[in-house]
């Protein structure tokens, strides 16, 4: 499967249900996705995160602060990822494109953004190395690789990867079963197996950014 750009991932969290309390008056409005209701001042109202942005840029509206993305769960949060080491904690599918864009249009409605940045980051670092470290033990024996709790970013970045080494590896494996006869010095070495999650690891470290 094609992986998608950071971008377009990005574009499809445009859809995410966001609260914003509205400093204008706005007659219901029809879109194609939908109909948002009837928008008035002070009055909270829950409206896509496009939508949002939109308002918000334009000095209309002030966004509500998602809890998950309140600095007291983000630690608890952090907590969580450093507590258990093969465990991904619970957040929002599209968790990273949220966030990223809520401090990008509306740092001044967040409590302690630079915070809250901050915890982002080692959040994502830990479930990174995770993620690194469960895709090092993919060996020649599976036939798939079993997530949970990953989000659309973190999928995104490691699903070419993970299947070309699946394929690969099955490819592998049906030749080995074809050279079962074959002199025991023919077939791969443990080394070779291992140099293989090495550079499955290298790859991940690529496209993930890490050095």
């Amino acid at each position: 499967m094609q992986r998608l750009t950071t971008a377009e991932v990005a574009f499809l969290g445009g859809e995410l249900p966001v609260t914003i309390v509205p400093k204008i008056k706005l007659e219901r409005l029809a879109f194609v996705c939908g109909e948002i209701t009837e928008l008035k001042p002070a009055i909270p109202v829950e409206v896509p995160l496009w939508l949002a942005a939109y308002l918000k840029r334009r000095d209309k509206c002030r966004i509500n602060v998602p809890q998950w993305l309140e600095v007291e769960a983000l630690e608890a949060t952090l907590a969580e990822e450093r507590n258990a080491s093969d465990v991904f904690a619970r957040l929002p599918f599209r968790y990273i494109e949220q966030a990223k864009e809520l401090l990008l249009i509306a740092s001044d409605d967040l409590p302690q953004p630079q915070k809250i940045r901050t915890l982002l980051a080692d959040i994502e670092d830990n479930r990174r190395t995770k993620v690194q470290r469960g895709l090092q033990s993919i060996d020649e024996h599976a036939s798939s690789v079993r997530v949970s709790h990953l989000s659309a970013m973190e999928l995104n970045s490691i699903r070419e990867i993970a299947a070309t080494y699946l394929d690969t590896m099955r490819k592998l494996d049906v030749t080995r079963g074809r050279d079962d006869g074959a002199d025991a010095s023919q077939q791969p070495s443990q080394s070779q197996e291992g140099g293989g999650n090495e550079r499955l690891a290298g790859a991940l470290r690529r496209r993930s950014g890490i050095s």
